[in-house]
């Protein structure tokens, strides 16, 4: 049996870096919502790995930091570089602007 096709309940434990789906069950939420999660900014980036960087994986303990981050449960003297702060509409924003760009259209609008 392949890696991939190993259920949850077959893993004896949480691999340090996880794939999108991995990643998106640990969290709780389905691949295309956490990869919206991710573009908004709830979730670090995906480190891209392999010979041609096609390979994505999350780092476990990151996301592990932005949940506690979003708990309020970050301890201070532990703390690594802030949580970013996304404005308001700067999420509506990335959003039309991915859509653009998903769609053949590159061109972004003015604010």
């Amino acid at each position: 049996m392949s890696r991939k096709s190993l259920a949850l309940d077959q893993l004896p434990h949480w691999p340090r870096m996880l794939s999108l789906t991995l990643a998106a069950a640990y969290v709780g939420v389905s691949p295309d919502m956490f990869l919206y999660e991710v573009r908004c900014g709830k979730w670090p980036d995906a480190e891209r790995r392999g010979p041609n960087q096609g390979l994505r994986t999350w780092d476990r303990r990151l996301l592990d930091l932005a949940l506690d981050r979003a708990a309020g449960l970050e301890d201070p003297d532990q703390a690594r570089a802030p949580h970013p702060v996304i404005p308001p509409g700067e999420i509506t924003r990335r959003i039309q602007l991915h859509a653009q760009t998903t769609q053949g259209r590159t061109k972004a609008r003015s604010p």
